[in-house]
């Protein structure tokens, strides 16, 4: 499972599974990366998962941010993984980006 670190999205609570019943990578702004990708391939490879699943929720922090372009210490370099789609949403559509359109 790819999850947000958003606590009001429990994955073991949603799929009434117990910890440890569910292989789950949790990353802010529910990006996948070189780290993830790792993770997941280590579940499905080595321990024997059947399913990736991606669960997503309404409200990102951490893609607010990085629509506002928030400079703030490590997570400045977490964001840099988002900004890609962020850059490309801007081309896409008119008018101005933050995170209130």
């Amino acid at each position: 499972m790819l999850s947000c670190i958003d606590s009001r999205v429990p994955v073991e609570l949603i799929l009434d599974e117990t910890i440890g019943d569910v292989f789950v990578a949790r990353v802010a702004g529910n990006f996948k990366n070189t780290d993830i990708l790792g993770s997941i391939e280590y579940s499905c490879k080595v321990a024997g998962s059947k399913l990736v699943f991606v669960l997503g929720h309404e409200g990102y922090g951490a893609i607010k941010a990085a629509c506002n372009h928030v400079k703030l210490g490590n997570i400045a370099t977490l964001l840099e993984n988002i900004q890609t789609a962020v850059k490309l949403s801007e081309t896409q559509v008119k008018g101005k980006h933050n995170s209130s359109n």
